[in-house]
């Protein structure tokens, strides 16, 4: 598991992981964390190709030029020489998105014939459903869905965010944006997700007294109940790879509001027509474009519908149609010698 990678250096990650692909005998093996792509790499490579060698895929998930760039310098010097040593060793490389491709292209070009985007999958039949389902916290008490029935909604607007409580996801700058809104009109923020920034984020809760207004939810078992009925959903992060949460909240019918970040929002709401786009890290200019959904429920509802028509670009389907695609392409005995970049578009 990606857990036990993560707990392990790259080279006993490496001797665990070539021990366990002789015992089984894959045809192919598929990483799907950056935390399990060098070790594996590092694990199959330089073996002879032979029916216990399979053919080895990772996906990139993350902004690599923003994650490297958050490292300490000797763990960025390590990632960056295993990715230029290791990565041409692969037979493909999938990247969650256009802007992930473009990013690590910027750097290590030499990729280019080896690298295909395909979006994640985050948007199946079963979240309308789920959306549906009662949500018990304190904030919806006598709330419906999104951009139904307004006029019997009680209490004020609900704002949710989802996503781990860390660096990447600059909720600083949200609560700061929050502060600045509320004190204009009444307003609440759900934000749903754990991490080692909680005691930080309290902090500056309780600083811009912000206790009444904002909950640090934790982990709920459906949040799709939560985003189905928020008046915005919010995504504050300073970069990305593809966020999937905004698919899932327009999946949900629930207007956006995001950071334009590399990368990922902008390209899911195609530069701002399927929901609101600002510049990460400027509070004043999230609560400015919180504000406009707030007090435009018409316009709101209108954005809500076409971000449904655009999460269907998102589905299961769509996703591992593409995936099968070069999977299965990858996995003959004599594959071609470079596959079409697939997109699940």
């Amino acid at each position: 598991s990606v857990h036990q990678i993560r707990s392990l250096n790259w080279i006993t990650a490496a001797w665990r992981i070539r021990h366990l692909v002789r015992i089984l005998r894959p045809r192919l093996v598929l990483t799907v964390q950056e935390a399990a792509s060098i070790p594996t790499v590092l694990a199959l490579h330089g073996q002879a190709r032979a029916i216990t060698q399979p053919r080895v895929v990772i996906s990139i998930q993350n902004t690599l030029s923003a994650v490297l760039a958050a490292s300490k310098p000797r763990t960025r010097l390590r990632i960056r020489l295993a990715i230029r040593s290791l990565y041409p060793r692969t037979d493909r490389v999938i990247a969650v998105s256009q802007g992930v491709a473009k990013d690590l292209l910027t750097t290590w070009p030499t990729l280019a014939p080896r690298v295909s985007v395909i979006y994640n999958a985050c948007v199946d039949p079963s979240m309308a459903t789920m959306a549906k389902k009662p949500c018990r916290h304190h904030f919806f008490r006598g709330m419906v869905l999104a951009n139904e029935r307004p006029e019997q909604k009680k209490g004020p607007p609900v704002i949710v965010a989802c996503g781990r409580l860390t660096a990447q996801k600059d909720y600083p700058t949200l609560l700061q944006a929050v502060a600045r809104l509320r004190t204009r009109r009444p307003v609440r923020l759900l934000v749903l997700g754990e991490g080692p920034a909680r005691p930080q984020l309290e902090t500056i809760i309780g600083r811009l007294g912000l206790s009444d207004t904002v909950d640090l939810a934790g982990h709920l078992s459906n949040p799709y109940s939560a985003m189905a009925r928020a008046t915005v959903f919010v995504l504050s992060s300073r970069w990305e790879g593809l966020a999937m949460v905004v698919s899932e909240a327009l999946a949900c019918g629930t207007p956006v509001v995001a950071t334009d970040c590399p990368h990922g929002p902008a390209e899911i709401l195609e530069d701002g027509k399927y929901g609101r786009l600002v510049p990460p890290g400027d509070p004043t200019v999230l609560a400015q474009a919180l504000e406009a959904i707030l007090v435009d429920p018409r316009g709101a509802r209108a954005m809500a519908e076409r971000g449904r028509q655009r999460a269907l670009d998102f589905t299961t389907e769509r996703s591992a149609g593409a995936y099968v695609a070069l999977l299965e392409a990858l996995a003959t005995p004599d594959p071609p010698t470079e596959v079409p970049t697939v997109l699940s578009t």
